[in-house]
């Protein structure tokens, strides 16, 4: 069973979303963008109020059956982690991107510009909090995902800001997301089938 989220962590969550420098909310398509020129960027404190919430469930899980606390537990890892990833400190950003770059390298000849990797890693965020307002991969709105929730997240946005059009579309790295760092990094992180 997944963990929803009360009201009073919508409107937190809402406005860390909204104090988050490289999200932008689109009143068209009522969903967040990506903000460009995303140098400078990023959606640290939307994944820090995930971070803290979490946090504090997990502190007092006598309310949460274990199935929850694991899922939970997994997904928590997962945002610690895109905390540093997505401000590019620390040792996952420094290995997400080095495995990315590599990538770019293999497969296109050249690495990637710090515009396209935070643009990437904004659109895991957009992803995610797109997800959370309207729900996704069989994930209710406003509930955490689970680590398999979280895996298709991200690698899409991946894909699609940097190997979308660019690779043709039988490319592994966009039939089964083969240039994504989270095929290595999401084992790690209490999920399983991550190769693809």
């Amino acid at each position: 069973m997944s963990y929803a989220f009360t009201a009073a962590e919508h409107q937190q969550i809402l406005d860390a979303i909204n104090a988050s420098s490289g999200l932008v909310f689109n009143t068209t398509s009522k969903s967040y963008d990506i903000k460009t020129p995303a140098v400078g960027t990023n959606a640290t404190p939307f994944y820090q109020i995930l971070s803290d919430i979490l946090t504090t469930k997990l502190d007092d899980p006598s309310e949460l059956d274990a199935a929850t606390v694991e899922e939970l537990e997994s997904s928590l890892r997962w945002i610690n982690v895109a905390i540093g990833a997505n401000s590019g400190v620390g040792m996952h950003s420094a290995f997400i991107r080095a495995y990315t770059n590599r990538q770019g390298v293999l497969r296109l000849g050249s690495e990637f510009t710090a515009e396209q990797m935070q643009q990437a890693s904004n659109a895991v965020a957009r992803n995610f909090a797109n997800s959370l307002l309207s729900g996704a991969v069989g994930l209710e709105p406003w509930t955490v995902p689970r680590i398999d929730q979280i895996a298709k997240i991200d690698a899409e946005a991946i894909g699609e800001i940097l190997f979308g059009g660019e690779l043709d579309t039988e490319d592994t790295a966009i039939t089964v997301n083969a240039a994504w760092s989270g095929t290595l990094g999401f084992s790690l992180l209490g999920g399983t089938d991550f190769y693809r």
